[in-house]
């Protein structure tokens, strides 16, 4: 079954990207992916909910970069001479 959306809570996401400190191409493209529940209005505006952004907030993984792994050196004890 269809999910109702309210049409009062639509917001595009170039107003979501500037409220939440996003870039409103990375959501598009999360849209696009389907990552995002969004819709293409128009055929012109990208819309979702605050709710489906902070959704998909909670589901992101972390940004950056993972920390490097690190490879255990063989370390041989110092001699005593």
């Amino acid at each position: 079954m269809a999910e109702l959306i309210d049409p009062e809570s639509l917001v595009s996401l170039n107003e979501l990207a500037k409220e939440f400190g996003y870039n409103a191409e990375h959501l598009r493209q999360l849209a696009d992916q389907k990552r995002l529940r969004a819709w293409l209005i128009g055929g012109a505006m990208w819309v979702t909910t605050r709710e489906h952004l902070k959704a998909y907030m909670q589901t992101r993984k972390p940004a950056g970069r993972r920390p490097a792994q690190t490879k255990k050196s063989a370390t041989r004890p110092k001699s005593k001479t």
